[in-house]
């Protein structure tokens, strides 16, 4: 197992004076990743990831209880993308051109009908999807998903 090391750094200078910081995040038990660069094509939503709990039951599934990071970016340098993140509703978050979003440890978001430790309602996302803004533009999109090794329960006690 690996540990998936994240470094985010900003930095811009106001009067003369540089302002910003770098944050390290660490995703520790990382035991695979999936790692793809796909093409968004204009006026089409294109599904760039699916995620089950039992990865066999669709096609190229990843398993969302052993995904523990996903970042998805636009490279483009024209076209915005709307990110569209699906479970039992659908949240969608517009990427600029060479813009990210990163979803870091819980893979589950804000809504939906089952409630999280926190008391707050939470789904799991089943898939994630990419539009174009611009509809005559296609546009090159990266996903990048870190996931833990697989751990089997164990057996019950002998009695």
């Amino acid at each position: 197992m690996a540990d998936l090391v994240t470094q985010i750094t900003e930095s811009v200078e106001l009067n003369g004076s540089t302002r910003g910081s770098t944050n390290v995040s660490i995703t520790q038990e990382i035991d695979g990743v999936v790692e793809r660069i796909l093409t968004s094509f204009a006026s089409t939503v294109t599904t760039i990831a699916t995620f089950a709990s039992q990865p066999s039951s669709s096609p190229n599934a990843i398993d969302v209880d052993r995904t523990k990071y996903v970042r998805v970016t636009n490279l483009d340098d024209v076209t915005s993308v709307n990110l569209q993140i699906v479970g039992n509703n659908t949240n969608t978050i517009l990427l600029p051109p060479k813009g990210s979003f990163i979803i870091n440890g819980a893979f589950s978001i804000f809504a939906g009908s089952s409630t999280s430790a926190a008391g707050r309602p939470t789904q799991s996302i089943v898939t994630v999807r990419v539009q174009n803004e611009d509809k005559a533009l296609n546009a090159n999109i990266e996903l990048f998903v870190g996931i833990s090794a697989y751990v089997a329960p164990e057996p019950p006690a002998e009695k």
